[in-house]
């Protein structure tokens, strides 16, 4: 069958090219599935022959400068940079019985304008969490304390315009009775979300969907029906999109890095140790751990060099910036905060502190929340700490 045959064959087949933030290269909507080392063609992610090694990063004080804003909102959470603007959640107003944000701000740093953008359309009773934000585009996942999350929504908001859309919801995806939304990411106006819908008594199909904020062009890159699940932890960079597939048999479970590259629409698969969770993807790093506990083994690999190192340290939560990797370690309730090219670490939140141990990080500036005394009625501090 010739190419154009198989295309007209596929009319909602769309894949992405990579050119100024615009898509373009046409493919399946199945695209094939690579081993780590296979050569697709020209353009394929990683090479043979692959290095590993492991090491001990050097405990450090990481130099960094700072900034400090004093809000006046309560429940502050997951400030993160967004050029000259901070994007956080919070509430309107002080709530005792309401222990979560129902309101997203922007606090813009050249003009100490703080500003409201959004709120749950479940009020006060609403809550807000899992933004993400990008240039002009804005994301999250909202649903009321009441239905504890089965009513889930994820919405879109064009800052430059004001228009909000919801995407998906949880009646579209049958999910009654499972609490947790989509798991989400954007660059750019690029958004990619892991979802799972419910097809039987026991039964899902789980998707990862890439979409175009800006034409509205979408496509599902990956999908699969249980006991195997795409669903998880998401991330692209504008080049990449990473995730786990995992498997679920009985007793055991199994999962394993897959890379897709945006420009010729091939899938990866990265790891195959069985093991390898929560992946992120910026620039020519992948960063994942290696287990199912809270913490487990953080690796980084560079895709250029083609190089994995195995770090002597364990995290969970992972969030990758422009050469700083950042973990979270549930046992003693801590972030670390490591330098890629230094094999540098800094603890930054340590027991006792001020500090959340929510933190983000946006290329290079990594932003803390202070803790409020009173945690009902205190306002936040934000910290912005900028790394050279």
């Amino acid at each position: 069958m010739d190419r154009k045959s198989l295309f007209l064959r596929q009319p909602l087949a769309i894949c992405f090219f990579i050119a100024l933030s615009m898509l373009g290269c046409v493919g399946a909507s199945r695209p094939a599935v690579l081993k780590a080392g296979t050569q697709a063609s020209s353009h394929s992610a990683i090479a043979n022959p692959m290095v590993s090694t492991t090491i001990s990063p050097t405990l450090i004080k990481l130099p960094f400068t700072s900034h400090i804003i004093s809000l006046h909102r309560t429940r502050v959470q997951g400030p993160t940079v967004n050029g000259d603007t901070v994007i956080y959640l919070g509430r309107e107003k002080p709530h005792l019985h309401s222990p979560s944000p129902n309101a997203i701000f922007s606090y813009d740093l050249k003009t100490d304008k703080d500003v409201l953008l959004t709120t749950s359309e479940y009020g006060e009773n609403g809550v807000i969490c899992c933004h993400v934000v990008s240039t002009h585009w804005l994301t999250w996942i909202t649903y009321s304390q009441p239905g504890n999350g089965t009513d889930w929504r994820v919405y879109v908001k064009n800052l430059r315009s004001g228009a909000e859309t919801v995407l998906e919801r949880a009646e579209d995806a049958n999910r009654g009775g499972i609490w947790r939304g989509p798991f989400t990411a954007i660059w750019g106006d690029m958004f990619v979300w892991s979802s799972l819908k419910k097809t039987g008594a026991k039964n899902y199909h789980s998707t990862i969907t890439l979409k175009q904020l800006t034409t509205g062009r979408q496509e599902v890159i990956a999908q699969a029906d249980s006991p195997e699940s795409v669903f998880g932890e998401v991330s692209l960079d504008g080049s990449h999109v990473v995730w786990s597939t995992t498997r679920v048999d009985g007793t055991h479970s199994s999962a394993d890095v897959m890379l897709y590259d945006m420009a010729t629409c091939v899938t990866t698969q990265v790891t195959h140790d069985g093991q390898s969770i929560e992946p992120q993807v910026n620039g020519r790093y992948v960063a994942w751990r290696t287990g199912f506990g809270d913490v487990a083994p953080v690796i980084v690999q560079d895709l250029k060099a083609n190089r994995r190192t195995a770090l002597g340290e364990q995290g969970g939560w992972l969030q990758l910036g422009d050469g700083l990797l950042i973990w979270h370690q549930w046992t003693n309730n801590s972030v670390a905060l490591y330098d890629i090219i230094r094999y540098q670490v800094d603890s930054i939140v340590a027991k006792p502190t001020k500090y959340s141990n929510v933190v983000t990080i946006a290329g290079r500036t990594v932003v803390l929340v202070q803790q409020p005394d009173d945690f009902v009625n205190g306002t936040g501090v934000i910290e912005i700490r900028s790394y050279p």
